[in-house]
């Protein structure tokens, strides 16, 4: 028998909501077939059948599941005795929300009273319109979904990785005039996010450490093509869809492809093909006299690059007249496991110098 599996969908979550099965148990499915429709916090996710064979379903719609584990299997033979399901729920019936779930197990909700709510979907204002002790129920303030989804990303990343942090200062003055002449030029909207983009893009035949991810035996496993994923926030919630390689091939498309996830980001309507795939991230923050942020490394990646907003300062007098250079601070988290310091530092300085010596010829 082939066990059917919650992949694991994007780097933004950790586990998956069962929505729906799109096929009966005991039902003949074919491989490639679309038999379950699976979310998150942040898209929804078709899964297809492993192979061909008979499905027989070990888990019900409304139940949540780590990435990796176990919701059905597929036999391809006459006889089949499967295993017992699994019990991934408080308890069959209604659909319940992962902050519902933990509400309901902290104040022992019984059954009954969960089912005399009539409700197909429990969330954590039902269960705690249930307690008793309004006083308490007052000072509790369960996280929203999709933050509830950033933080066990945040809690996996801080149990796996022995992360290290580099900062590297980068002036810009010289970048940041030919950016303007290249988005005339090109009529884009193009900043220093998109360059750096496409610079992280051309880095890993040099850096190869930098893309990829380390198991839990010590193994490193490259990630190619170089996918550069993104951190959008427009207060909606954390994302952080993917620019594919083959977008990367110029400034333009990166700029296009940008524009594009921040406008799905306003509307909260990416799908799983769009928060797939990266092999390295980077987390922008350009809201004004932001100095440098130290960001999170997902749990399937080495690396995440961070961006602060563009500072300046004071370089000297010229006939009496201040001067000011203007620099951002480009910080680097790594995976220790993987990657030293010294490493961290030139892949930094090379960030650095395609910033500080831009090439637009190099761009279009």
């Amino acid at each position: 028998m082939t066990p059917v599996t919650v992949p694991t969908i994007n780097a933004n979550d950790v586990s998956a909501k069962l929505v729906a099965w799109t096929k009966d148990d005991g039902a003949t499915v074919s491989a490639g077939e679309v038999i379950a429709v699976l979310e998150t916090t942040k898209a929804s996710f078709d899964l297809d059948a492993p192979c061909t064979g008979t499905l027989r379903i070990a888990a019900t719609p409304g139940s949540s599941h780590a990435f990796g584990s176990t919701i059905a299997w597929i036999h391809d033979g006459e006889f089949f005795s499967p295993p017992e399901p699994a019990n991934n729920t408080v308890f069959q019936g209604p659909a319940i929300t992962t902050p519902a779930e933990e509400l309901i197990r902290k104040h022992g909700i019984t059954r009954e009273q969960i089912l005399a709510l009539g409700k197909q979907i429990i969330r954590s204002g039902d269960v705690l319109s249930l307690l008793s002790d309004h006083d308490a129920a007052s000072q509790i303030h369960p996280l929203k979904d999709i933050q509830a989804a950033v933080a066990r990303v945040v809690s996996e990343s801080h149990r796996l990785i022995p992360d290290s942090f580099l900062l590297k200062r980068v002036y810009v003055d010289d970048v940041i005039n030919a950016l303007r002449e290249f988005s005339t030029k090109h009529r884009l909207f193009l900043g220093l996010p998109e360059l750096l983009v496409f610079v992280v893009a051309r880095l890993d035949g040099e850096f190869p450490l930098f893309y990829g991810k380390v198991d839990g035996e010590l193994n490193f496993t490259p990630k190619s093509p170089p996918n550069v994923g993104v951190t959008m926030d427009v207060g909606k919630g954390l994302f952080i869809p993917v620019i594919p390689s083959s977008a990367c091939t110029n400034l333009p498309e990166i700029a296009k492809a940008m524009m594009k996830h921040r406008i799905t980001a306003s509307k909260s309507a990416f799908k799983a093909e769009h928060l797939e795939g990266a092999s390295i991230s980077i987390s922008i923050n350009s809201d004004s006299d932001t100095v440098f942020v130290a960001p999170i490394i997902p749990p399937d990646q080495t690396c995440m690059i961070s961006t602060g907003a563009v500072l300046s300062e004071f370089s000297g007098l010229d006939d009496g007249l201040p001067l000011f250079k203007r620099f951002v601070n480009i910080g680097i988290a790594f995976d220790h496991r993987a990657i030293n310091g010294s490493d961290a530092n030139r892949f930094a300085q090379a960030i650095k110098e395609r910033f500080e010596c831009p090439a637009p010829s190099e761009w279009a």
